[in-house]
């Protein structure tokens, strides 16, 4: 079961356990969303009413967003449902193929990597756990009556009595545990998948190095190149497929982390309050943090797919015939342009992608700053 494969476990037990994969019915996903979507209009009409109030509005934003793109990534997950499930399939049939061949190295790569993608899940969650708390007590320690959510709801007072605890209760119980659920697994299932897809192409270059050997004859050397091939085609497959299942949300998340990322700069400048500082930094830190990661991964997995000419050329292929060295080309060629993931269909998820989004926003900070003074 798909469910108890290490690399991506934890987060798919979560998805199932809150109705967004792998469920009988919908009526679990139907009743979690319900109330974060109304937060959310809250939220707007907060900003709406408090649009002079500058710091307000960027702190307020900040939350807004993350909100929406939760709201965004879990239906996301839910209308792609059938396509995660098939993906998930396609990495299951890639670990029982290597079980049926009795291929150990390749085992153990793909065991490492779960291993690792384990790790990496466990810390991701703990990490995320950690922002939650403490947005859910920041408002104890500032000794107010501030809402983690800032939210309006008209013919409400929300910070009297009874209405804020109610509120409140509801942004800790219920809406914190859905930001939770939907932006963390998603994050680390999507670069699991691309330490996986990593793993493939190192398993790929090594069988390619090797697999011209003098002990073997030719037909046998055809048949390890015809394995090299498929095994090529699942990887290129792969990346077809969680390009397109994860499109929609990268896009949204270039365009957000590129806006909220300046506006928060901008913030930390303007601003005299140390504590409002304080926030501004860790939500820098967390943006940085989640998109940094997402872009590292998927520019190593297209560097390595770029390997994987240079593994099949590095083999022993002259003493081959030509049926063979067709063979050999064939993989050479077709490993010429580096499998990418996009955002959108549009942008390469490349560390070259990320330090454009960089520089622009260091333009728009700057913008901004003279426009201040």
């Amino acid at each position: 079961m798909i469910q108890n494969l290490r690399l991506i476990s934890i987060n798919i037990k979560i998805w199932q356990s809150f109705g967004f994969i792998y469920k009988k019915s919908n009526w679990k996903f139907s009743l979690f969303i319900i109330v974060p979507i109304l937060l959310n209009i809250f939220e707007i009409l907060y900003l709406l009413e408090n649009y002079r109030n500058l710091e307000t509005v960027i702190l307020s934003s900040f939350m807004t967003a993350i909100l929406s793109n939760s709201i965004f990534r879990s239906v996301a997950v839910v209308l792609n449902e059938k396509g995660f499930i098939k993906f998930h399939q396609e990495i299951e049939k890639i670990f029982r193929e290597a079980e049926n061949r009795n291929d150990i190295t390749t085992l153990k790569t793909l065991n490492e990597v779960g291993v690792k993608a384990d790790k990496f899940t466990k810390f991701s969650l703990c990490l995320g756990g950690v922002g939650a708390i403490v947005a859910v007590i920041a408002p104890f320690l500032l000794n107010s009556r501030e809402l983690p959510y800032r939210v309006s709801i008209p013919g409400i007072d929300v910070g009297q009595s009874p209405y804020y605890e109610i509120i409140y209760s509801i942004e800790v119980f219920l809406i914190m545990p859905f930001m939770y659920v939907s932006y963390v697994p998603f994050t680390t299932l999507f670069i699991n998948y691309l330490m996986f897809g990593i793993g493939c192409l190192r398993i790929l270059q090594s069988k390619l190095e090797n697999v011209v050997d003098s002990s073997k004859d030719a037909e046998e050397i055809y048949a390890d190149i015809n394995v090299c091939i498929r095994y090529h085609n699942q990887i290129i497959r792969f990346s077809e497929n969680l390009s397109s299942l994860t499109s929609l949300v990268n896009l949204v998340e270039f365009f957000l982390f590129s806006l909220m990322l300046c506006v928060l700069l901008f913030f930390v400048y303007i601003v005299d309050n140390t504590t409002h500082q304080i926030n501004a930094v860790m939500y820098i830190g967390s943006l940085l943090y989640v998109v940094l990661l997402s872009y590292w991964h998927a520019n190593e997995f297209s560097y390595e797919s770029l390997k994987v000419a240079e593994a099949a050329y590095n083999s022993d292929w002259t003493i081959c015939n030509s049926k063979i060295k067709k063979n050999i080309l064939m993989i050479i060629i077709r490993s010429q342009n580096a499998l990418q993931i996009y955002a959108g269909g549009m942008y390469p998820m490349t560390l070259q992608t990320f330090q454009s989004v960089l520089s622009a926003t260091y333009s728009y900070f700057s913008v901004l700053n003279g426009i201040s003074k």
